[in-house]
């Protein structure tokens, strides 16, 4: 829930034109350690998981994709997991 409100309040609060596949004008530098913690705490809790897949690419993809590889070692047989994996994998800008 936590996360929610961070990326809310920053999308509130920026007078930015924002696109959704880049995030990087909001300076979301918390999101990753809010999400990684939240599955730290509740491993098998999904939706921080998916959050990450959705909305970390645009900020760093990196950390989206580490977070995801988190969920599936913590719950293999979620298929979502690693559509998202993929999705993400294939957005990773070089």
């Amino acid at each position: 829930m936590r996360s929610l409100q961070y990326v809310g309040g920053k999308l509130l609060n920026s007078h930015e034109k924002i696109r959704l596949d880049d995030m990087s004008p909001l300076n979301l530098k918390l999101l990753a350690p809010l999400l990684d913690a939240a599955t730290t705490l509740d491993p098998e809790f999904m939706e921080p998981y998916e959050y990450a897949a959705v909305i970390l690419p645009a900020v760093k993809v990196e950390d989206a994709i580490r977070i995801i590889n988190k969920g599936i070692a913590a719950n293999p047989a979620a298929w979502r997991l690693y559509q998202h994996l993929a999705i993400s994998t294939g957005s990773k800008r070089f």
